[in-house]
């Protein structure tokens, strides 16, 4: 990165035209791999079980619907949040034994 910064733009693309065809083939191939290799890193990294769908929601709104990253992010953040404002609901309910039953219910017997 500092040879590319300081010989400049100029220097760099003639020597990039200078690699032979089968480097900058394989180089396009690997740089269209990125972005599932990121996917895949991510969904690994990520231990939920609808963590997957959150990634590919986020991948088609960004490729397919066009939005850019600023309103993926805020939508992932307001997710995120009612997410963990429902979980720590449920916790709550669940500690404090309100949990709903049917027992003593005449419907069910």
């Amino acid at each position: 990165m500092f040879l590319c910064l300081a010989l400049g733009a100029n220097v760099v693309q003639s020597a990039i035209d200078l690699l032979p065809k089968f480097i900058t083939n394989g180089l396009n191939a690997a740089s269209s791999m990125l972005t599932v290799i990121g996917l895949c890193l991510t969904t690994q990294c990520v231990w939920m079980p609808n963590a997957v769908l959150y990634v590919l929601l986020g991948f088609v709104l960004f490729q397919y619907a066009g939005l850019a990253i600023l309103p993926i992010a805020v939508l992932g953040v307001i997710i995120a949040v009612l997410t963990f404002n429902n979980d720590l609901e449920l916790k709550n309910i669940k500690e404090s034994g309100v949990a709903a039953s049917t027992e003593g219910d005449d419907f069910y017997g």
